[in-house]
């Protein structure tokens, strides 16, 4: 079984960490971030129900978002609560946001790297003729792909490194192909903290998780909440085609309570790796300690 919420450094006298993972469902990516974390934090990732067989697939963030409220509110049952994402989890969180306020219950949010779209605000890629697509998309994957060897590493050791330990058919053939990627990066981390070392979906699982996520993602539309949040930014997501004239990328819209916006290095893709992440993690201790102040004062209102 496949956690939806567990704990990536469980202990500490602050506001806990709810982070809502990528369109992908897992947040391995974002181990590394525990080298740098705050030791009185507590994390807790939210992964996607949906990467167990028997758990169907998201059709709607508004969906995924309660699914994510329902096991926020089993392991927190009253707020204040300050709730994250990246990438596609940031509309998860938001909407979260939503359902808690109409719950009378207060949040916080704290965006790594997503842009909000809406009327107006479309998406760079949106409305591309034909031609330009053929121009563009080789170069999109390019781009990606060419940053994405650490993550591949990673998963790839996550997601097999158990089944090697366990003297699985195929473990000769698995430790051989870890031998030729080199050590993933994360293995440092989950072997100095065995707690990490949890079952994860396998690679079509992921897959199809990642397919029906973004579906959702194309028909959801933001709904502004009471609430202040934080944006964690990558200066360089114009090389993926995502740049964005708004400072804010839109979140100054659906947030009213304002947004303070980070800017780190790295892109869309690089924000939760070395050199980035360690700039990033503190952009986001910064904007954690800001949201327990605004908590704080809401608390006496």
């Amino acid at each position: 079984m496949i956690p939806h919420l567990f704990p990536l450094h469980p202990t500490g006298t602050k506001h806990p960490f709810f982070l809502c993972a990528p369109a992908g469902g897992v947040l391995f990516p974002c181990y590394h971030v525990l080298k740098y974390w705050d030791e009185d934090r507590p994390f807790y990732a939210i992964q996607d129900p949906s990467l167990n067989p028997d758990v169907p697939y998201f059709k709607t963030v508004e969906d995924h978002a309660r699914a994510n409220v329902e096991v926020l509110r089993k392991h927190q049952p009253e707020g204040p609560y300050i709730i994250g994402g990246w990438s596609y989890g940031a509309m998860v969180a938001l909407d979260m946001t939503r359902q808690l306020e109409a719950m009378g219950e207060k949040a916080e949010i704290v965006v790594l790297d997503m842009r909000v779209n809406g009327p107006g605000r479309e998406s760079p890629l949106a409305n591309l003729t034909p031609l330009q697509w053929l121009y563009v998309v080789p170069k999109l994957i390019v781009a990606v792909f060419s940053h994405t060897g650490p993550y591949f590493r990673d998963g790839f050791y996550i997601m097999f490194g158990d089944r090697i330990k366990r003297g699985h058919l195929l473990a000769p053939l698995l430790r051989m192909c870890m031998r030729m990627l080199g050590r993933a990066p994360v293995a440092d981390v989950v072997e100095s903290r065995p707690h990490l070392d949890i079952p994860t979906a396998g690679l079509f699982r992921c897959l199809r998780v990642l397919g029906s996520n973004m579906r959702a993602f194309r028909k959801f539309k933001p709904v502004p909440v009471n609430a202040h949040g934080s944006l964690i930014k990558a200066s360089d997501s114009a090389s993926l085609g995502l740049h964005d004239p708004d400072p804010a990328m839109g979140w100054g819209d659906v947030l009213l309570r304002g947004v303070d916006v980070y800017d780190t290095p790295g892109n869309h893709v690089t924000l939760m790796l070395h050199p980035a992440i360690e700039i990033a993690c503190d952009a986001m201790q910064k904007a954690l300690d800001t949201a327990d102040r605004n908590l704080d004062v809401l608390a006496t209102v």
